[in-house]
């Protein structure tokens, strides 16, 4: 039984991590939001717009604004801009000539916090710029840098655990041998040297960049407009402070400090925190990785002492074993939250390309608890009746089970780079069916030859509107991966074809959102379905606007 000042210590570590970690939290979602933005974040639009406008969920004063084309080439300067409640509108002194841009903006929240993001949008006809996904783009293009953005992000989780799960299980659990402390401050500083590779691969896998492309300082500055790349970045100063953390005896200042910021930095880099409230989602993902971090980060310590001390160990092995519970329980509860946030509903899941991955990572997940199970009933039970057999056999287990961890991180790693069902805070839906976000929205049905449409329009009236689409051929089966685009034309007045393209979500559905439609009345709807080395499809329908 645990003597009372060793459960007011464990109370203070836990309670001074978890200050580390809520304060990193405060910083970075306390100030203002975009909720909204014209042209539409990664839209691709017929004309230059006549200005960009930013929407906040409260009000910001705009610090400064450039506008860079993506490409290389040139883009309008910023000439000023007007702000009306939470919209700023930023206007150019020229025409945005067709091609990819990113509007870079620093702004302050009235408590004074600096926001500041990039906005990309594309003009005139082209191929989409969404974030690229297993579930879009084109695979022969960017599995290479796939390859190697899967590659980098896994070998950043591993150092975690091994540095900052392994700090975890000294500051919880035991001092750990000589050889671990020797050999940590050089994997921390390697987890470092990944976490900026990482920003550059990232985006050279969202820019289909040459295979060079990484020496392009271009490249680097745009894979910090990216809120994940911002993310890695505070993850290099985590694993420093992890690294003298280690080097002068694991000093529990830094090591909190830098296990919170490496925490941080990988919840950042993450798509999981999922819609509004975000403080839940990344709250609950940054708990989630925490328990995770101690579980996995325990293996080799663990090893190390059935190694060195045999039936020694058995107090260190029930220290652990007991305090693995409300660990267990954290891991449990968060991944069940963020699942629910990213799936929805099992009918999302099984019509997306998220299924395979989760299922696997959860087979992985089972096994270990399993294994745990039976070291906890079984093996260590052995350790005190026969030292030298049990512990053989304990350490054996673990070593399966570290095996088998690494399975399921490799594919909780494939899961980042797979498009979740959730749209815009909907969960996703199988082929033809499409719930109305609004009681007023309008949804409708378009079949044709080779492919049939659920299209949902809201709130359907004049002014800004949601589109969502979706797709599935003519066997009913999800369309995902084309190039898809809603062109509204007007059945009076002869007013000019408004086109807007929708991003692949995954799973067969798209959207596009916000979209300015003027003016009550009926409008033609226009699909056009661009596939690879297939005819273009054209889908038409009627919408009427109040």
């Amino acid at each position: 039984m645990p003597s009372f000042t060793a459960i007011r210590r464990l109370s203070l570590r836990l309670a001074l991590l978890a200050i580390a970690t809520i304060v990193g939290l405060h910083f970075a979602s306390a100030h203002a939001t975009l909720i909204e933005t014209t042209p539409a974040i990664d839209a691709r639009v017929a004309d230059s717009p006549a200005f960009v406008e930013l929407v906040f969920d409260q009000p910001v004063e705009l610090l400064s604004a450039r506008a860079v084309e993506l490409g290389g080439g040139a883009a309008p300067s910023y000439v000023g801009g007007t702000r009306a409640g939470t919209n700023l509108r930023l206007y150019f002194g020229a025409a945005f000539a067709p091609g990819d841009y990113a509007i870079v903006y620093r702004a302050a929240s009235a408590d004074g916090h600096p926001v500041q993001g990039t906005l990309r949008f594309g003009v005139g006809a082209g191929q989409p710029i969404a974030i690229r996904t297993l579930a879009s783009g084109d695979p022969e293009a960017t599995y290479g840098w796939l390859a190697v953005a899967i590659l980098v992000r896994f070998s950043i989780t591993v150092v975690a655990v091994v540095v900052a799960g392994g700090f975890l299980y000294a500051l919880f659990i035991a001092v750990l041998g000589v050889t671990y402390r020797s050999a940590a401050p050089r994997l921390a500083c390697l987890g470092a040297a990944l976490s900026l590779l990482d920003i550059g691969v990232r985006a050279a896998f969202l820019a289909d960049a040459a295979p060079l492309g990484l020496f392009d300082p271009g490249l680097w500055r745009f894979g910090l407009m990216q809120e994940a790349g911002i993310a890695r970045l505070a993850g290099v100063p985590g694993f420093l402070l992890i690294a003298f953390a280690w080097a002068y005896g694991a000093s529990r200042a830094l090591g909190i400090a830098g296990t919170a910021l490496v925490l941080l930095s990988i919840a950042g880099a993450s798509h999981v925190t999922g819609p509004s409230p975000r403080w839940f989602g990344a709250a609950a993902l940054v708990l989630h990785l925490a328990a995770v971090l101690f579980w996995f980060g325990a293996f080799a310590p663990l090893i190390g002492a059935l190694t060195r001390g045999g039936g020694a160990s058995l107090p260190e092995i029930r220290r652990f074993a007991r305090r693995m519970v409300p660990a267990l329980i954290v891991i449990a509860t968060t991944g069940t939250a963020l699942l629910g946030v990213q799936v929805g509903s099992l009918q999302g899941l099984l019509a997306s390309d998220y299924a395979t991955p989760l299922a696997l990572k959860l087979a992985f997940v089972v096994v270990l608890l399993a294994i745990a199970a039976a070291n906890k009933w079984i093996r260590t039970p052995l350790l005190r009746l026969d030292p030298q057999r049990g512990a053989w056999s304990l350490a054996r287990a673990i070593r399966i089970e570290g095996a088998v961890a690494l399975g399921a991180l490799g594919f909780a790693t494939l899961l980042a780079y797979t498009a979740p069902p959730r749209v815009l805070g909907l969960t996703a839906h199988s082929g033809l069916h499409l719930e109305a976000a609004k009681d007023d929205a309008q949804t409708a049905i378009v079949a044709g030859a080779a492919a049939v449409a659920a299209v949902t329009l809201d709130p359907a009236r004049a002014g800004r509107n949601r589109l969502l689409v979706s797709l599935s051929d003519a066997d009913d089966l999800p369309m995902p991966g084309v190039n898809l685009a809603a062109r509204f034309t007007r059945e009076e007045g002869g007013a000019a074809p408004l086109t807007f393209a929708l991003h692949d979500m995954g799973g067969g559905d798209y959207a596009a959102s916000p979209i300015e439609l003027p003016g009550t009345g009926a409008w033609r709807l226009t699909l056009i379905v661009e596939r690879p080395d297939a005819e273009t499809i054209h889908l038409e329908t009627e919408v009427t606007l109040k």
